[in-house]
Parts: C-alpha cells; structure tokens; sequence
C-alpha cells in the first residue's frame, strides 16, 4: 500500500490543530488556577506527549510555555491598567503566579523592566 500520497494528511492536521486550539482555550479560562499538564491532558483524551506534540506544531511554544506566556500577559495588562488598584503582589496572585521572585524574574526578562516600575509607570 502506498502511504506517499499523504491522503488523510489534511484531516490529521485538522484533528492536531482542533485538538490544540481545545488545549489553548482550557488554558486561556484557567490559566489562574495551578494547570498541570497530565491532567489537561487527560482532560483532552490524549497522552502528554501528544498534546506536547500539538501544541507546538499549532503554537510554536510548548504548554507549558503558553500558560506562562499566558499569565504574564494577563498581569501585564492588569498592572497597565488606569483604573487598576492593586499591588504587584496581588496581581501577580491573579495571575496565576504562586512564587512572587519567579514572577518577577520571568517579567522583567520579557519586558525589561521589574513589574513595580510598569506599575508606577503614569497611565493614559
């Protein structure tokens, strides 16, 4: 049997790409909570090496690195908003960061700069 023709390919993309956009979107609801990848994993139905697998090919970045990628987003935006009344601290709690020194290391080497200065930055 001749499995050159790739038929069958654009439907295994399909199921590869659903399958890690399902995983993203679980992320992006969850991303405060403690996610751990085994559990996402059989939260989908695959194993972890396939959800790796999907995730990268779709992504570019492994889970793991979504979800902090992920959270440092959210707290950015939450640490640049005007109307923002919390400390670092806490929306780094928000966040779903756990290790206040993590937090800040992985933050300042994204956007040079530690979240406090972008919290006394003025905002427009």
């Amino acid at each position: 049997m001749d499995h050159s023709s790739g038929r069958g390919a654009p439907k295994q993309e399909g199921a590869r790409a659903a399958r890690a956009r399902r995983a993203r979107d679980y992320i992006l609801e969850h991303s405060a909570a403690a996610i751990d990848i085994t559990m996402l994993a059989q939260a989908l139905g695959i194993s972890i090496r396939t959800l790796q697998d999907d995730f990268h090919h779709e992504f570019g970045m492994s889970p793991r690195e979504f979800i902090l990628q992920s959270r440092l987003e959210r707290a950015r935006a939450l640490l640049l908003d005007p109307n923002n009344t919390m400390s670092v601290t806490t929306i780094a709690l928000a966040a779903g960061f756990r290790d206040l020194s993590h937090f800040a290391a992985k933050y300042q080497r994204k956007y040079g700069e530690l979240p406090s200065a972008t919290l006394r930055r003025p905002k427009e």
